[in-house]
């Protein structure tokens, strides 16, 4: 396995998610698109799905939240 999905798997989902914002959606498009980005993955996402780890994240979590 790539050594950089093997610590995909180990972190956090949170962690993505701010990491992906920081470093792909902040350059990547429109401002305002980034601003509600950011306020879906911090009021929606890291309440809901955050505590999961990404390798024990399945379709059900999606589902239920």
């Amino acid at each position: 396995m790539c050594l950089f999905f093997s610590k995909l798997n180990r972190a956090f989902n949170y962690t993505i998610y701010l990491k992906w914002l920081k470093e792909y959606a902040k350059n990547n498009v429109a401002h305002t698109t980034y601003k509600d980005y950011k306020s879906t993955i911090v009021n929606h996402l890291i309440p809901a799905l955050g505590r999961l780890k990404l390798k024990k994240l399945h379709a059900r979590h999606i589902i239920k939240y």
